[in-house]
């Protein structure tokens, strides 16, 4: 049993895979899909630099905010200038993915 039956359902309508047969699905305007890579890509640098690359002006704090309700390793968060390494070497993986996922809701 699925702890949440109709999820599937919903990303595939809500992403266009799926068309429904009957009715009307209304999304918001203001909604996008955005694709995130199953494995992450970090670019070589700081973690503000992997969080904020993007042409839009967001906050650290914001960043941070993010980061800390996706799961970040507590000893991440606020830490700037920590140096990701190469790909994200010198994060966990599951921190790679939070970062990935964070650059995509900034």
């Amino acid at each position: 049993e699925e702890d949440m039956p109709g999820i599937n359902t919903l990303f595939s309508i809500i992403s266009g895979r799926l068309l429904p047969r009957a009715g009307e699905v209304l999304v918001p305007a203001r909604w996008r899909v955005i694709y995130v890579p199953v494995v992450p890509v970090l670019f070589d640098g700081t973690l503000m630099y992997n969080l904020l690359f993007s042409d839009c002006a967001t906050s650290r704090d914001l960043a941070w905010d993010i980061c800390e309700g996706l799961g970040m390793s507590p000893g991440l968060i606020g830490k700037d200038d920590f140096d990701v390494g190469s790909n994200g070497h010198f994060l966990r993986f599951s921190d790679r993915v939070v970062v990935s996922i964070a650059r995509a809701l900034l």
